[in-house]
């Protein structure tokens, strides 16, 4: 969403998969977000109707230190339908 404010109206119509974390873990969270990955790759196959509908997203809880381009490097590591976000 490269910046711009998220709402609840932001995602309307589609359905969340939120993942809570920070950019510099490094053990829990790379594992978990590959399963999630792996969730949407096989929704992707089997369920493509579904998959339209799912969005993972990224929530950072170190607002502080995940800025948007320490994110977007993170991202880069991870499914590319993740949605990172960072809070003020």
């Amino acid at each position: 969403l490269e910046g711009n404010l998220v709402t609840n109206r932001s995602f309307e119509g589609k359905w969340l998969l939120l993942y809570f974390g920070f950019a510099r873990c490094p053990d829990i969270c790379p594992s978990e977000m590959m399963k999630v990955g792996q969730v949407m790759d096989t929704l992707k196959k089997d369920f493509p109707k579904l998959y339209e509908k799912v969005v993972p997203v990224f929530v950072s809880v170190d607002p502080a230190r995940d800025s948007l381009k320490a994110l977007k490097a993170y991202g880069t590591d991870f499914h590319p339908d993740y949605v990172f976000l960072t809070g003020a």
